[in-house]
């Protein structure tokens, strides 16, 4: 098993976001793009080998992003 640190970019338009940060809740009607990229990033690499999402920069409730970067460790197990 071995943890990578992977440097990504994402753009968006921020009209669909409550902004970047999680604010500790997960509620009917607020979406953050935190949340979406950590719920994404589960399905890609699986319950439990993501960790560490950290942003470059935070954005308000409606701020678009053309290239917001963000690293995350990401676990590999073997087979």
């Amino acid at each position: 098993m071995s943890t990578r640190r992977y440097l990504l970019g994402v753009s968006y338009i921020g009209s669909a976001f409550a902004g970047w940060p999680p604010l500790n809740r997960r509620q009917d009607g607020f979406r953050s793009v935190f949340y979406v990229l950590e719920d994404s990033l589960r399905l890609f690499a699986g319950e439990g080998n993501i960790s560490s999402l950290k942003v470059s920069s935070r954005t308000d409730s409606g701020v678009h992003a053309i290239r917001n970067t963000f690293h995350v460790d990401i676990t590999r197990r073997a087979k």
